[in-house]
């Protein structure tokens, strides 16, 4: 059962560790032409390690989350640097480009955070043939410090490769990299709840989303609720959930809603807009 709702509220032990962080933090506050490359720093040459002893061939470096589910402009810079680190370090494995990554993310047409939920990411990893993904955690802590948490985990059953954590000064630079939300606004062109009807977007092709084999193993039943930008060509964008489940549902939802096709929202002259939309997806078996 499929139901759309206009929106009206949204919604990382060692020494050698320690040293790599403090030093990428510094570099990745200048310009990438000034910018040293990490090899003979602990943190890349530890993971690559890990890597190789998990006999990974391909990895993938995510965005750094945080704090909580935020994505900001330091989480997307530090994952950059990681990654040009992690491709320098003499593993044997290749790094995926973080162009790539990003080309995904656009080629599902999700939001750049949905990949705060690891079975998403896990989703997107496979996508690009990767073997293994690196997602990192940033959490402020007192004294005015930051925790960076950086974890490989294999796409083939998620176990953690290795697990890693260090604190650091939080600069004023920090700071403001940190303030700078990538994040999407659900507020946004958001639909008046008191809107006419006829001026909402409808969709006329939805096909169900279909169960995921673990979901049906586990006899798993629930609602998604999913977050979208129905565009003036009626498709979804910027895909994002509110509310997901596990064993592969929400990737479930994420795939139907990518095949819909919608009669979109315009306005008072009939002019075709951009709206986002809450859809809500229910898994019931039978």
């Amino acid at each position: 059962m499929t139901t759309l709702i206009p929106v009206t509220n949204p919604h990382l032990r060692s020494n050698r560790s320690r040293l790599f962080l403090s030093t990428l933090l510094a570099l990745l506050l200048v310009p990438i032409a000034e910018a040293q490359t990490f090899e003979d720093q602990g943190l890349a040459a530890s993971i690559a390690r890990a890597l190789a002893q998990a006999k990974v061939k391909s990895v993938v470096v995510f965005d750094f989350m945080g704090p909580g589910d935020k994505l900001t402009q330091l989480g997307q810079d530090l994952a950059d640097g990681f990654s040009r680190s992690l491709a320098n370090s003499g593993g044997n494995f290749a790094v995926i480009d973080r162009a790539q990554v990003r080309a995904v993310i656009e080629k599902n047409r999700v939001a750049a955070d949905v990949i705060r939920d690891s079975e998403i990411a896990w989703w997107l990893a496979r996508q690009l043939n990767a073997e293994a993904l690196i997602v990192g955690k940033l959490s402020p802590t007192v004294a005015n410090r930051l925790e960076i948490a950086v974890a490989p985990a294999e796409t083939k059953d998620g176990k953690d490769i290795a697990r890693m954590s260090v604190k650091v000064p939080l600069t004023d630079e920090m700071k403001t990299a940190l303030s700078n939300s990538l994040g999407v606004d659900h507020m946004k062109d958001r639909l008046d709840p008191k809107s006419p009807k006829e001026l909402l977007p409808k969709c006329i092709y939805c096909p169900p989303a279909e169960y995921s084999s673990a979901a049906m193993a586990q006899k798993m039943e629930g609602k998604v609720s999913l977050i979208v930008k129905i565009t003036e060509d009626g498709i979804a964008k910027d895909i994002d959930f509110v509310k997901g489940q596990e064993y592969g549902l929400t990737q479930k939802a994420i795939e139907a809603v990518q095949k819909w096709k919608f009669q979109p929202s315009h306005d008072q002259d009939g002019r075709p807009r951009a709206v986002w939309e809450v859809i809500e997806i229910t898994f019931h078996l039978r």
